[in-house]
């Protein structure tokens, strides 16, 4: 998501200081903003850092669940692993998804940057794309919530060995499900709600950029 040399020169003159006029003070205000989460977007929520993410615990599963096949043969690792898989392509086919449904404009080129149309359309140009990372974070918490236990289930049982009865299965996979998913849920709603703050946000200072004559 890269902007042209004439909106960068825009953007240079309008945070220097001494460049004030009419409604400038507020335009500018709101375009330092725009460009503030554009850059969060960018270099932290970025589609390889979500990736990244997402193959720490992918590979960690895949090594626990394939090493727990071979040590107790037909096992809950088959299962797991099957399901792994499934849950890879899903979460690529997904991703996909969001970036058609919501990377549907570019950053105008046509419009002169000083036109409060063109910092609309930026506005447009960044929402899409933190939708997008929207969906990257729901599906990552979605992953961790259901995989993280299932990997401390397996590595449990690698450890300790298969409990003696279905009762000790069934404490192993309930403690692991109400601590794993617990925490992760917590942890990937409080980045979720970020960004549908930042969604917010943006959606006001589109509306603010409207008085502007």
């Amino acid at each position: 998501m890269e902007i042209n040399d004439k909106y960068q020169q825009f953007t240079e003159k309008i945070i220097s200081p001494g460049t004030v006029d009419n409604n400038t003070s507020k335009f500018r205000d709101i375009h330092i903003r725009v460009e503030s989460i554009y850059e969060t977007l960018k270099n932290s929520r970025s589609s390889f850092i979500y990736r990244l993410i997402f193959f720490y615990l992918f590979s960690a599963c895949a090594i626990s669940f394939i090493l727990h096949i071979f040590i107790f043969k037909f096992s809950f690792g088959f299962a797991f692993l099957f399901l792994l898989i499934l849950y890879y392509f899903y979460f690529n086919y997904n991703i996909k998804m969001s970036l058609k449904r919501n990377i549907k404009s570019k950053s105008p080129s046509k419009i002169e940057p000083e036109d409060p149309e063109f910092l609309k359309g930026r506005i447009q140009y960044v929402s899409e794309g933190i939708k997008v990372s929207l969906d990257r974070a729901r599906m990552l918490r979605n992953f961790y919530m259901l995989f993280f236990p299932l990997l401390t289930f397996i590595l449990i049982d690698i450890i300790k060995g298969h409990p003696n009865n279905v009762t000790g299965y069934f404490i192993r996979i309930s403690l692991s499900f109400a601590i794993g998913a617990g925490v992760w849920y917590y942890f990937y709603n409080m980045d979720i709600g970020e960004i549908n703050d930042e969604i917010d946000e943006l959606q006001q200072l589109n509306s603010d950029i409207s008085g502007f004559k």
